[in-house]
């Protein structure tokens, strides 16, 4: 786990996938390495095995992985995004290994809460965005947004 997570130049990255991969461990009972096997296992194709069969096998850790989403929201991690970081933890260490996990659409997963107050957006931000696009079609949709009110004049 360690090469895995050293893979992420950003500390606090490495910090958040590192306890949502310790926390699916300990409610999972098992150990990653364990965890990585069971998940080669599951992809492993077998002989006299339909297609069907293989495909739901292959599902396992999907339908794991939201168990464990629901679980953290019993355990108090009441942000819909605190609780898809701590889950895309352990889809990246699939991912890293070439075991990658495919959430379905409806996935509770995939439902997150976009954050709009990060960057209050000003006009001058947006004059720059505007001169540095490239096509006609970017600058159309950087001054529609700006005709539609997607900048706080009072923040500029």
């Amino acid at each position: 786990m360690e090469a895995y997570l050293e893979s992420y130049p950003k500390k606090e990255t490495r910090r958040l996938y590192k306890r949502g991969i310790e926390l699916f461990v300990s409610w999972y009972g098992k150990s990653v390495d364990k965890i990585l096997a069971e998940r080669k296992d599951d992809l492993t194709p077998r002989a006299n095995e339909s297609l069907i069969d293989a495909k739901q096998r292959a599902n396992r850790y999907e339908k794991l992985l939201e168990q464990f989403y629901n679980w953290l929201e019993g355990e108090g991690y009441e942000k819909a995004n605190t609780r898809y970081n701590y889950c895309k933890g352990l889809l990246q260490i699939f991912r890293y290994y070439s075991m990658n996990l495919t959430l379905r659409n409806q996935s509770p997963i995939n439902q997150t809460n976009a954050k709009i107050d990060d960057f209050p957006l000003k006009p001058d931000h947006v004059k720059k965005m505007f001169h540095v696009a490239k096509d006609l079609r970017t600058k159309l949709w950087v001054s529609m947004g700006n005709d539609r009110a997607l900048v706080c004049p009072e923040n500029g």
